[in-house]
């Protein structure tokens, strides 16, 4: 009997965990739908242009890139390293 009892708690868990996730699921969904008749996304940055490096291949050191390029620290990092390795 207990066996019947445990599957029955572990059946209504998952089950309780699932119709949560689907509650939060079409909550989203609905305040998008909302937001876009509302016309919140129709004067975002970038509207119409290609995400840019979309077509690359996958680095997984991207951010540190795109960090050192908009931060313009090639020449610090660059003396950095000579400094490390005593150059």
């Amino acid at each position: 009997m207990a066996c019947l009892s445990d599957n029955f708690l572990s059946y209504n868990r998952a089950m309780s965990r699932a119709i949560s996730r689907r509650a939060i699921e079409v909550l989203a969904e609905n305040r998008i739908l909302q937001a876009v008749e509302e016309g919140k996304f129709d004067d975002l940055p970038g509207l119409g242009q290609p995400i840019p490096d979309v077509d690359d291949p996958y680095d997984p050191d991207w951010w540190i890139k795109k960090w050192v390029r908009r931060e313009r620290l090639g020449r610090e990092l660059a003396a950095g390293l000579r400094e490390l390795r005593g150059f």
